[in-house]
């Protein structure tokens, strides 16, 4: 059953779950992020900047990320020596530099979330258990 699964999800993240876990709902979280995958390459007509740790995400979409390397900022930052405090004061900086039309979110970490002062000029466009895309107002 999961060799079906993987075959038609190509990723076999689904038999790790399933076999070790007992996560049988990974194959309704798949089906989440499948929707999320096509909103954004139906929706997000430029490069994004992408928030979060799902980095199946952005590896599955047709469009690039803004920082031009298939990381996000929780992998980077978080193998920093440094606070919280400072690690968003760094993606702050980024943001003012780089204004990125759209952000998308899935799988967030809980110390690094989108700060309000980041969202003020974002709206969300898109939203499912699995990850959200704002667009620049």
């Amino acid at each position: 059953m999961t060799s079906i699964l993987n075959f038609i999800f190509k990723d076999y993240e689904i038999t790790y779950r399933i076999l070790n876990n007992w996560y049988f709902f990974i194959v309704d979280e798949k089906l989440l992020e499948r929707n999320l995958i096509n909103f954004i390459n139906k929706k997000v007509d430029n490069k994004f900047y992408f928030w979060g740790s799902k980095m199946l995400i952005p590896l599955n979409t047709k469009k690039n990320q803004l920082i031009n390397s298939y990381y996000s900022h929780n992998h980077l930052l978080l193998w920093k020596k440094g606070d919280i405090k400072k690690k968003h004061n760094d993606i702050k900086k980024f943001f003012n530099k780089k204004k990125p039309n759209y952000i998308i979110e899935s799988g967030s970490m809980k110390e690094l979330k989108i700060t309000k002062e980041i969202l003020v000029k974002y709206k969300k466009i898109f939203s499912n258990k699995v990850g959200k895309v704002y667009e620049k107002i």
